[in-house]
């Protein structure tokens, strides 16, 4: 999954559902849920465990239905992921951001990775939502190095248990882009991975 992990947040009074970037996302996924008979579409270990409690929509979200997830799953997930930042948390305020991220990533570690080791991720900390396969690096690797080194080891034989993460606070230009030859790629008047001109922005 690419930039899937969405928090459970509703950042606006009222319930209303007509659109998911209106700050109801909470409410708009919880009437999906109901009006549209989701049970039977979503994790059944997830839906059992709510039963009792009557809140089987809280597994229509990622941070309820994670710690249910058996198959070996690499999300590739930004800490700012500029949707929920839009939509959803409704503010490019950088304390609340920071505060948005540092949720995301408890969530991420505590209701994902440390119920499967198996499970690995790639959490950067560029504000953007889903692409980026040769753009973001963590801990040395891109996306696709990451995904294939867990791919083919598993994330208890990585030293980082599979679990690749750039760990910074917002903003950070630095984390959207690999370096070439020193320089942030962003700075280049081309793509210096698919071309082979170096030729720099003077800013």
């Amino acid at each position: 999954p690419d930039s899937g992990f969405f928090l459970d947040y509703q950042a606006a009074a009222g319930s209303g559902h007509a659109s998911d970037c209106e700050g109801h996302y909470h409410a708009g996924l919880k009437w999906v849920f109901e009006y549209m008979n989701s049970t039977s579409g979503v994790n059944q270990k997830c839906i059992e465990a709510h039963r009792v409690q009557g809140d089987l929509w809280k597994c229509m979200f990622a941070e309820h239905t994670a710690p249910y997830i058996v198959t070996p799953t690499f999300p590739l997930q930004g800490a700012y992921d500029s949707w929920q930042m839009q939509c959803d948390l409704q503010s490019q305020d950088v304390l609340k951001v920071n505060a948005w991220g540092q949720n995301l990533t408890a969530l991420m570690q505590n209701n994902f990775l440390a119920t499967n080791k198996k499970h690995g991720v790639f959490l950067d900390s560029c504000n953007h939502h889903c692409g980026g396969w040769d753009l973001y690096y963590a801990d040395g690797k891109s996306q696709a190095s990451a995904f294939q080194e867990w791919y083919q080891k598993g994330s208890e034989a990585l030293a980082n248990k599979g679990y690749f993460t750039q760990a910074q606070k917002f903003p950070c230009k630095d984390c959207c882009s690999p370096p070439v030859n020193g320089q942030d790629i962003g700075r280049h008047s081309t793509h210096p991975v698919t071309n082979h001109s170096n030729e720099l922005v003077v800013v």
